[in-house]
């Protein structure tokens, strides 16, 4: 059961050229009635990618997992303010994700420079691993990006979404980087656990859900 589905990329920075694709996370239910019958939940299925559009599907139990690992893709998914909400969204878990999505606002999620500190040493690498054939600064700009989202989040700012819009060198990531850590290393703690408790709440209303389901379905007696 779809959720919501989020833009992310350079449609959310407002960096997307007259190429871009535009990137696309679908945020799913699993079904809590095969989960008690032995059988796991998907944490994601296989990513569709069109000419227009690449889209990546993530269970919203799996989702709230890589939030508490402070996970850059995952926190952008919840806090784009791209968002198209599905029919099931209001009439299952709407108020449970809007809760989520509140308090991830307005809580520094700390533990977010692990995820971002791997991430922009990747994109900087893809820039020189790619100069052959792209310009770097398509990959120095995101790596730049990525650790400025992070540099706001660790100061305790809500998630802001500026576009990078000159050129950046590897200096320029270098002093950056040595910032965000300077930041984290003030307050390493990461965030509290009430995603896990919210991920309970989530699935405990599906199980409800669905068992009222069973017993309309039941013939009567």
């Amino acid at each position: 059961m779809d959720l919501f589905t989020a833009e992310v990329g350079s449609h959310l920075w407002k960096m997307n050229t007259p190429e871009s694709d535009h990137d696309w996370y679908t945020c799913y239910a699993g079904s809590t009635r095969s989960l008690l019958h032995g059988i796991p939940i998907q944490p994601t299925k296989p990513c569709v990618h069109t000419a227009e559009n690449d889209y990546q599907f993530v269970e919203i139990g799996h989702c709230i997992q890589q939030l508490l690992k402070g996970n850059v893709n995952y926190l952008q998914m919840m806090t784009s303010p791209y968002i198209q909400k599905s029919p099931a969204y209001s009439r299952t878990i709407g108020y449970e994700i809007d809760t989520l999505k509140t308090y991830i606002e307005n809580t520094p999620v700390r533990n977010i420079w692990y995820s971002a500190n791997g991430m922009s040493i990747s994109q900087e690498r893809d820039a020189d691993a790619r100069a052959h054939v792209r310009d770097t600064q398509k990959s120095l700009r995101t790596a730049y990006r990525t650790l400025t989202f992070a540099q706001y989040v660790l100061m305790g700012y809500r998630y802001v979404y500026e576009p990078v819009d000159f050129d950046v060198s590897h200096e320029d990531i270098a002093i950056l980087r040595q910032y965000c850590q300077s930041i984290f290393d003030k307050n390493p703690n990461g965030i509290e656990e009430s995603f896990d408790e919210a991920f309970m709440r989530q699935r405990l209303y599906t199980i409800r859900m669905e068992i009222l389901d069973i017993e309309n379905d039941m013939p009567d007696l």
